[in-house]
């Protein structure tokens, strides 16, 4: 009889070939085959210490580059181990989340906790949540102090100093939440993306002043209960939702309908300022349609979506940007093809105008 075990390593990646274009290459738009190039080795860097968990569900690594912290959602501890709760029992489907820190190369578990709902929604649930994981992100605020958990159709924030839940979104997208992100300038601001096709922007400071917003119960909540923002952008399931690292009023999607979406955000974004906020905002089906980059206007973006990507025929299941060039992002899909896009001209040349202005208004305050 075969042991199943799980299990997760690290590993470096080797340095990139130089690349250089041919006089046949367009500069716009190149595909490149890696079929005929050396297989290069991956350096091994350490394994981590998670066999005393049943599994491993997700991870995610710290959001600072001067820390190689790693947040881990981990199946059950098994029977005997350090973590297992004495005289408790166990789901087999219940979660824990492990901060794991390196010292001099090897990873060890420095602090654990059962996902459970917070104070009084925990008491009247009967217990631990056992619903499926489907996203981990750290939040790069406080000290990097919050790490979020999308589970079924919710979304947890786990405070990593006291290992204790800090707030609970309840049904924002049905039936499941599949990933989200934090605001890289705005410390209280989620997005979430899900099955509805739905992109959300929330506001965490106003989470647990009331009872949980509920797409099942609309018409009882305040507004204050509601998502700032948001946008059926997507016919089918939205896989991968990511932030700009630095420029938070852009922000992508990747979803099952072959399709990535740029968005532009700026009343949700530290570049807030000059901005007409409404309270709350819902498009409609009608503005899922992508403009025209040449109806895009270079003075200020406003709120939705700014390109529709359609290159890809497969579902797109993963989206990022470049640590690199701050206007390249890059989406994978099922086929395995990898699509590296640039944001318009137009946009790049809006938001970068805007910031002239703003310090041009700074400078002249200043002079006053």
């Amino acid at each position: 009889m075969t042991e199943l075990t799980s299990g997760a390593r690290i590993w470096r990646l080797p340095p990139p070939p130089p690349q250089t274009l041919s006089a046949t290459d367009s500069e716009d738009e190149k595909e490149i085959d890696f079929a005929d190039r050396p297989a290069e080795q991956l350096e091994f860097v350490s394994s981590l210490p998670c066999d005393n968990f049943d599994s491993i569900k997700k991870i995610a690594s710290h959001p600072t580059e001067t820390s190689t912290d790693l947040a881990c959602v981990l199946g059950p501890p098994l029977p005997g181990t350090q973590y297992f709760p004495g005289g408790k029992l166990l789901s087999p489907a219940s979660s824990f989340l492990a901060i794991l820190k390196s010292s001099s190369g090897d990873y060890a578990v420095n602090s654990c906790c059962q996902l459970r709902l917070p104070g009084d929604l925990d008491e009247s649930s009967g217990g631990a949540l056992t619903s499926p994981v489907n996203a981990i992100r750290w939040s790069p605020h406080r000290n990097a102090s919050t790490v979020g958990i999308a589970l079924d159709s919710g979304v947890l924030g786990i405070d990593t100093r006291s290992m204790q839940p800090s707030f609970w979104l309840s049904d924002v997208h049905w039936p499941c939440v599949r990933d989200i992100d934090f605001n890289p300038n705005r410390d209280h601001i989620l997005a979430t993306g899900g099955d509805d096709g739905c992109l959300s922007i929330w506001d965490l400071r106003y989470i647990g002043k009331t009872e949980s917003f509920s797409f099942r119960n609309v018409s009882t909540g305040t507004a204050c209960q509601k998502p700032l923002f948001t946008i059926p952008a997507h016919s089918h399931w939205i896989w991968s939702i990511r932030y700009h690292p630095t420029r938070d009023q852009l922000l992508l999607s990747a979803s099952s309908d072959s399709s990535v979406c740029l968005y532009g955000l700026p009343s949700y974004s530290s570049e807030v300022r000059g901005v007409a906020k409404p309270s709350t905002v819902t498009k409609s089906k009608s503005g899922t349609s992508s403009p025209a980059i040449s109806e895009i206007s270079i003075e200020g973006l406003e709120d939705g979506i700014l390109a529709r990507l359609n290159e890809q025929h497969e579902s797109v299941y993963a989206v990022d940007w470049s640590p690199i060039d701050p206007w390249v992002f890059a989406s994978v899909n099922f086929d395995g093809h990898f699509v590296v896009n640039q944001v318009p001209d137009k946009v790049k040349l809006g938001i970068l105008l805007q910031r002239d202005d703003e310090e041009e208004d700074t400078e002249d305050i200043d002079k006053i």
